[in-house]
């Protein structure tokens, strides 16, 4: 509470703009966010809530690792197979497959499209979208 008159108190008398200088203080207000955890020591249904969750998110934690694998694993094949074989060209907007031979000088015209294998953080986001069965039909189309 202190911590939080003293922001306000600075940030009235700063001018517009200048929030660099206490920025600092504006962490702190993420602290607040611990309240709750005070609040559950007398609280016994909020409690029990937390200690539940918490006891599940401890038993699911090695099928997590295992589904993280599993979309690792996915996403490398999917670069092996995939990689680079749609293209979007940037003027048109239509898609192409990549039977044509590409130079360096046309492969400025032509972009990805949203769900794509060309990098492992966009494969990723591609296998975990399929795995949630968003799109993909869409990507299905795109690739074969």
């Amino acid at each position: 509470m202190i911590i939080s008159i003293i922001d306000h108190t600075i940030s009235f008398f700063l001018p517009e703009g200048s929030h660099k200088h206490y920025s600092v203080l504006l962490a702190f207000r993420a602290l607040r966010l611990f309240r709750i955890f005070k609040l559950a020591k007398t609280w016994h249904n909020l409690r029990h809530l937390l200690e539940t969750i918490t006891t599940t998110t401890i038993k699911i934690s090695q099928y997590m690792l295992l589904l993280l694998l599993f979309y690792t694993i996915f996403s490398l094949l999917g670069m092996e197979f995939f990689a680079y074989k749609v293209l979007l060209d940037n003027s048109t907007g239509i898609m192409h497959s990549n039977k044509h031979k590409l130079s360096s000088n046309n492969l400025n015209e032509y972009g990805a499209p949203r769900l794509n294998f060309d990098n492992f953080f966009t494969a990723f986001i591609t296998t975990f979208t399929l795995s949630t069965g968003e799109d993909w039909v869409e990507t299905m189309h795109l690739y074969f």
